[in-house]
């Protein structure tokens, strides 16, 4: 081996020794950060609702079993099925004991014999609400179905490792594949549901040789180096370094104007389509509201595209027959709180999350909302 070689080797080696060394001093010394939350901000806390002993309000497909058996529990009553982002669950600058508005919503509708079941996941796009409603009318008898739309979330495109496995129910699956933007979900998205992380050696008998040793050595691996456990928690704590140094090289904050994506926004508004057209041939009353925003100060919207994006929403809504609510005004400055700018300090603008305050604002406006929807589906004046 000749000297130019030797230094090549040396310097690949001493590269990887080092590379070795800063992600094992990550395991073991940073402290671990809750990706979820991390968006949300340290002021800005999530509550997911417990009642007698079962969730009314989820974030995981692994929440479902309890989830129904708490609908069963109560005398499976009516179904009112609420699906949306972060601003479900989090409150902003919240007391230990604070309610969120899907609590609030499901105790004044429990004299009805309604129940109000939710399930909310961060910056959750309209494709993932398509593929929890499929989901969750496979498994319950769903009346109406409530469904916040958000600027930002027509941003979002892909569908989160959390939902995956929400591809692989047979019933799920099926209805997906009936439309267009159904399969192109499920062949964007299936082959990533199958890599969980976990050993599937013995859950798919089907995998070939390859397959089946990849996923037997990584199990093997995973078992002996902390390091490739902790692969997935390290990998995200990377793009939130990066994602803080973007901020910071870019100038970015809360009060940044996001412009539309017109693929992004094309693809979310198939699915939204989708979702309208598959509860009207079910039978099932839907209920789109434009999500409450800050007002009190200038939004990170470019106003045009707002206003635009409203306007499509409320025409695609009332030409499938659903009910549309804007209520992106109905929470006032003062219930909105702070969030951490790009330096961390807490200084920062929150467009999204809003004190108890706004959650009661929003129950009731909901609250009655559905139960004008329920008597029109019953039939009563």
């Amino acid at each position: 081996m000749n000297r130019s070689n030797f230094c090549s080797l040396a310097s690949l080696l001493l590269g990887c020794i080092c590379a070795y060394g800063m992600l094992s001093f990550g395991v073991n010394h940073v402290e671990e950060i809750n990706l979820e939350e991390f968006a949300l901000g340290a002021e800005t806390t999530s509550f997911f609702p417990v009642h007698d002993g079962f969730p009314i309000h989820i974030s995981k497909r692994e929440e479902v079993p309890q989830w129904i058996a708490g609908w069963e529990s109560r005398g499976e009553r009516t179904v009112v099925l609420w699906v949306g982002n972060s601003q479900l669950h989090a409150i902003n600058q919240a007391s230990a004991d604070a309610r969120p508005a899907s609590i609030r919503v499901f105790s004044s509708l429990t004299k009805d014999d309604v129940d109000v079941l939710t399930w909310s996941v961060p910056n959750a796009n309209p494709q993932e609400h398509f593929l929890i409603f499929e989901s969750v009318r496979s498994m319950l008898p769903i009346q109406q179905f409530v469904l916040p739309v958000v600027f930002d979330d027509f941003r979002e495109v892909a569908v989160r490792s959390v939902l995956h496995p929400l591809m692989n129910e047979s019933a799920t699956e099926l209805a997906l594949k009936k439309t267009e933007i159904g399969r192109k979900i499920l062949e964007e998205n299936k082959t990533a549901s199958n890599d969980s992380g976990t050993d599937s050696t013995e859950q798919e008998p089907s995998l070939s040789l390859q397959q089946r040793s990849e996923a037997a050595l990584g199990s093997w691996v995973r078992d002996r180096s902390r390091l490739y456990a902790e692969r997935t928690r390290l990998r995200g704590e990377m793009f939130i370094s990066i994602y803080k140094y973007r901020n910071w090289l870019f100038g970015i904050d809360s009060q940044t104007v996001r412009k539309q994506i017109p693929a992004a926004y094309k693809l979310n508004r198939d699915a939204l389509v989708a979702l309208l057209e598959s509860a009207a041939a079910n039978n099932i009353k839907v209920l789109v509201y434009v999500a409450p925003l800050r007002s009190d100060i200038t939004t990170p919207y470019d106003p045009t595209e707002y206003a635009d994006f409203k306007s499509d929403m409320a025409k695609c809504v009332a030409s499938h027959g659903a009910h549309f609510a804007d209520l992106d005004s109905l929470v006032p400055g003062e219930c909105w709180g702070q969030m951490d700018d790009i330096q961390g300090n807490g200084s920062g603008y929150d467009f999204m999350h809003f004190q108890e305050a706004g959650h009661e604002l929003l129950s009731g406006q909901i609250g009655e909302l559905v139960s004008q929807g329920i008597s029109e589906k019953d039939g009563k004046p």
